[in-house]
């Protein structure tokens, strides 16, 4: 029997791709409090956590499986639909930068530092992955509107990641023209952080899209995920030793901006990465008690609803009450021990009403 064949027989749920966006999120909200607290991640355990754990096991697995779920969408066949919830994530993303530049702003008037103000400022134009989201989502479904093949969306997309490549770190000098472009290029200026351009992200999720159109067609997943995980693992693992110790490409331990403006080489690692913990979560779950797997499911389920929520702790309560107004110094240690704090409170209160009814 053919590996892939015509008919589309592997519709269901894919809870190895659950599985791997749990742990993706459990990466990332690990890493936030780090970018807030001043605690250094150049080594030890608060490296690893950062530059292998929250950079090549989260934001580029929740890409891919965007890409995935949209091949799996009740509405795959209405891109003017992939567009309208492009519409309203890109929306959201900005009034979540209202959200967190609120809090921001808060602690400058409770403590009077001046400072605050222009964080708040900067927390206002941020260019983080909810903004991304909703770009990608409206320009594949702009791509699938006008009926392009599969092959010359990825190589559009392809072009955009060598495009982006070679647009790296860089500013025009003036916020709003780089909170503009920030969406679309690698930039980096005083006030603008653009941490997921368009031209260097958009390969994650057009490949996603494509594995997801080839798992629905899989007749065998254990013959699927068997070689990719192997292939994956050893590509990864074979670059990442000779490259993380000399601080190559988005190992560059000088600004974690190496790893967001991510290039076409990096990104191929990246998606090595993937087929790596996809493929070994697919094994590590075959005989996985029922239970076990619905809790992975639904914290799955809840992954937008969980990231919406770590904002409020990582922002209003460790940085803004705690480091800012009492002045609390926080160590590797307190901070590992924060982010993990911040995850549990956020998965429980993401099942919980009015939280549990966030859509976008």
């Amino acid at each position: 029997m053919r590996l892939i064949g015509k008919a589309e027989v592997n519709t269901g749920r894919q809870v190895n791709l659950d599985l791997a966006k749990v742990l993706a999120l459990f990466f990332m909200v690990l890493s936030h409090p780090f970018e807030y607290n001043g605690v250094s991640i150049s080594k030890g355990l608060p490296w690893l956590v950062t530059f292998i754990g929250a950079h090549q096991f989260a934001a580029p697995v929740f890409m891919l499986c965007m890409g995935i779920g949209y091949a799996y969408w009740h509405h795959r066949a209405e891109p003017a639909a992939m567009c309208r919830r492009g519409l309203r994530l890109f929306l959201a993303a900005y009034a979540l930068n209202l959200f967190r530049a609120l809090g921001v702003l808060l602690a400058g008037v409770a403590t009077g530092k001046d400072y605050l103000y222009g964080w708040a400022l900067d927390e206002t134009v941020i260019i983080d992955i909810l903004q991304f989201a909703g770009l990608s989502s409206i320009l594949l479904g702009a791509l699938l509107l006008l009926r392009l093949p599969y092959w010359s969306i990825l190589l559009t997309a392809l072009a955009m990641s060598l495009g982006g490549s070679a647009i790296h770190m860089v500013s025009t000098g003036r916020m709003w023209s780089d909170a503009i472009l920030g969406l679309f290029a690698g930039i980096n200026g005083e006030d603008v952080e653009s941490y997921f351009p368009l031209l260097n992200w958009f390969i994650f999720v057009v490949a996603g899209y494509g594995m997801g159109r080839m798992l629905r067609r899989c007749t065998d997943t254990d013959r699927l995920w068997l070689p990719l995980a192997l292939a994956g693992t050893a590509i990864y693992l074979g670059y990442t030793l000779y490259a993380a110790p000399r601080g190559i490409g988005m190992f560059d331990d000088s600004s974690v901006m190496h790893f967001y403006h991510i290039r076409t080489g990096d990104a191929f690692i990246c998606i090595a990465a993937f087929l790596s913990v996809a493929g070994i979560s697919h094994f590590l779950l075959r005989r996985a008690p029922r239970r076990l797997t619905a809790q992975i499911t639904r914290c799955a389920s809840d992954v937008l609803r969980i990231y919406l929520l770590q904002w409020f702790f990582v922002i209003w309560i460790i940085f803004a009450l705690m480091h800012q107004v009492m002045g609390f110094r926080f160590t590797p240690e307190t901070t590992l021990l924060a982010g993990g704090l911040v995850f549990v409170a956020s998965v429980l209160l993401a099942r919980v009403k009015p939280f549990s009814r966030i859509r976008i």
